[in-house]
């Protein structure tokens, strides 16, 4: 399956806490723009309340990003940024 990604460069890194399992846990993710050639399943990460997953067009986000952590959002947004540059 990594044959199939390929990393053109990374976006950011973002704090974000979540309640899971009654107690707080704080996360530090890192998050890279690639391109993704693969038929390859996507799995959720049910451990992390995770229930469903899949690819958007960018022209949806909006539609998607008000169930995203705050944390997240301005990632996002940098991220398309990137995309239309």
């Amino acid at each position: 399956m990594l044959d199939d990604l390929t990393i053109i460069d990374k976006i950011d890194e973002v704090f974000h806490i979540y309640f899971l399992n009654d107690r707080f846990i704080l996360k530090k993710t890192y998050w890279f723009r690639m391109k993704f050639n693969s038929n390859y399943q996507l799995k959720p990460q049910v451990e992390e309340n995770i229930t469903e997953i899949g690819w958007i067009s960018v022209n949806r986000v909006d539609e998607f990003i008000k169930y995203t952590y705050l944390s997240l959002r301005e990632m996002i947004r940098k991220a398309i940024t990137r995309l239309e540059h």
